[in-house]
């Protein structure tokens, strides 16, 4: 944790010193200790080096997004070829939800389950909005290319007009 600490202040500061716009993604957080060790462990490293959760979890990281494992809720896609995958379907859920509860308490978390259309690749582009949100971008940005028509004299419709229009769909968070 402490390393994870260190390198993460190194980066947050690369970031902050440059005069070019920065968005920081971590793979994982502070608080997924909690959630591989247990909160007994936990505890006393917090008792230990002083740290308190709120400054961990709730200072630390502007927003959580949680992404489920694919175990709980498509497990046939749980990739066993993968070699980071050491963990049953049964255990990556149990283990899942332990990490999903270290960040319960954090005032923006967001969990990406995987119900969303167009399988993994659907579950990106919710995340991709999620974070595009955020940040205060539009989302879902669609261009539509219409006609307006009007019928000649033949009664046959003609283009009178074509124009494009924008149809930004802005993502809002329906609640864990």
């Amino acid at each position: 944790m402490e390393l994870q600490l260190s390198l993460e202040n190194v980066i947050y500061n690369l970031a902050k010193n440059n005069n070019d716009p920065a968005v920081l993604i971590m793979d994982r957080g502070l608080m997924d200790t909690a959630g591989y060790i247990g909160w007994p462990a936990f505890n006393k490293i917090i008792e230990k080096t002083g740290w308190n959760v709120s400054d961990l979890r709730d200072n630390r990281y502007d927003a959580i997004i949680h992404l489920v494992t694919a175990a709980d809720g498509a497990p046939s896609f749980y990739d066993f070829g993968n070699t980071a995958r050491y963990e049953s379907p049964e255990e990556a859920v149990e283990r899942d939800r332990a990490l999903r509860t270290a960040y319960l308490g954090h005032n923006n978390v967001f969990f990406v389950d995987n119900k969303h259309k167009g399988g993994f690749a659907g579950k990106m582009n919710y995340t991709i909005a999620t974070i595009n949100s955020l940040l205060g971008l539009p989302i879902n940005m669609t261009r539509y290319k219409k006609f307006l028509l009007e019928q000649d004299d033949a009664r046959e419709f003609v283009s009178k007009e074509e124009f494009h229009t924008y149809h930004i769909n802005l993502f809002r968070q329906m609640g864990i």
